[in-house]
């Protein structure tokens, strides 16, 4: 059953998802510069062992590295959950110190549908895809607001609704259908109750046309931009920011799996955190606690907690988070006690439990959120 709607409806890859190759990187994880004067695609030296020859690195379920025998390059693959087979997306280089357990890699090249791009060619091919996106929301941007608020039109009908649909055709459906058959329930019981509610909505968020409701819903999450050609220049920024040099610590298990994070970034501005508790969202069960010396400790329910260490960015109002240990193990425990089976799920099960994430905040109420740019 679909549950409320969150942001990743139809404004034009705006969550921008760079699952892709080594770096794996949603979009609230990219924090290179994104510029094209590769400035921030260079490696370190390497040093000492090459512990990477031949292996291949499980960043989750459906990302993996494949490190070639001899030299430093990798490949990077996607899986095909619904054709159940791996694709390759990148090729890139790296680098390594075996003293200090850290690998950086940098991506040189993306594939889309087969084809090869480079950083600047694989930048202009997605946006031709954002632009084309952006372009059918303006034409038919009536029909779009329909079919987003629908739900928030109301809750109690949705549900049902849900049930109506449940009832007649049972739990086999996918989205699209199910997606239309309540837009079509709500627009034929409920249709003059339904557009007094989009025209309110209008009126109270001064929506006159796609772009201003577009820029309506960024500031919603957080992003707020003065027109659709800066956030267009956001989202390039983000693709551009796949092709950066990220660092990784990292460590063998036993049976040669590589266990992996990415390393903090630097600090920028005044620390507005240490001492303080965040809630996330609205969500009081899951709150943060951030210390002075730069680490945090987290509780979700009560149930799941989590402790690590912390990057922030006042100017931007951003804070990364780095997990050190979840329910109290740390990563190497979580990869021993892990359910997933084989060591390659385990692998993946644990890096990406233990990847960085990064949200955006505020004070007065002290409150974090998703962040997507």
């Amino acid at each position: 059953m679909k549950t409320k709607r969150k942001f990743g409806w139809c404004i034009p890859l705006l969550i921008c998802a760079l699952l892709i190759g080594f770096a794996a990187c949603d979009p609230e994880e990219n924090n290179g510069g994104g510029d094209d004067d590769g400035d921030s695609s260079e490696l370190p030296s390497s040093s000492g062992t090459n512990e990477f020859l031949g292996k291949t690195l499980y960043l989750d379920y459906g990302t993996k590295a494949e490190f070639a025998n001899s030299g430093t390059t990798f490949t990077g693959y996607d899986y095909d959950f619904s054709g159940e087979v791996w694709k390759k997306n990148s090729e890139g280089s790296y680098s390594y110190n075996s003293g200090n357990k850290t690998i950086s890699i940098v991506i040189d090249s993306m594939f889309i549908g087969g084809t090869k791009y480079n950083k600047t060619q694989y930048a202009d091919a997605m946006m031709a895809e954002w632009d084309a996106s952006l372009a059918d929301i303006r034409a038919n941007f009536d029909a779009y607001l329909r079919g987003m608020l629908f739900y928030d039109f109301s809750e109690e009908l949705y549900d049902e609704i849900s049930s109506a649909y449940s009832d007649i055709y049972g739990d086999d459906f996918d989205y699209d259908t199910w997606s239309e058959f309540l837009l079509f329930w709500v627009e034929e019981y409920y249709a003059t109750e339904f557009t007094a509610y989009i025209n309110a909505y209008k009126s109270e968020n001064g929506i006159t046309d796609a772009d201003s409701f577009i820029l309506a819903e960024l500031r919603r999450i957080g992003a707020n931009f003065n027109s659709i050609s800066e956030y267009r220049a956001a989202v390039r920024n983000q693709y551009l920011d796949a092709f950066n040099t990220r660092t990784y610590e990292y460590q063998l298990t036993a049976d040669n799996q590589i266990l992996v994070q990415e390393k903090l970034p630097s600090n920028r501005g005044t620390d507005e955190l240490k001492g303080k508790t965040f809630v996330y969202d609205d969500y009081d069960d899951y709150k943060i606690t951030f210390s002075a010396d730069g680490t945090f400790s987290a509780s979700i329910d009560s149930v799941v907690t989590e402790t690590g260490k912390y990057a922030y960015d006042s100017t931007a109002k951003k804070v990364w988070l780095q997990p050190t240990t979840r329910s109290g193990a740390t990563i190497s425990q979580y990869y021993t006690d892990s359910y997933g089976g084989t060591p390659s799920n385990k692998a993946a099960d644990a890096n990406s439990t233990f990847r960085i994430a990064v949200y955006s905040y505020s004070l007065t109420p002290n409150k974090i959120s998703d962040s997507y740019f």
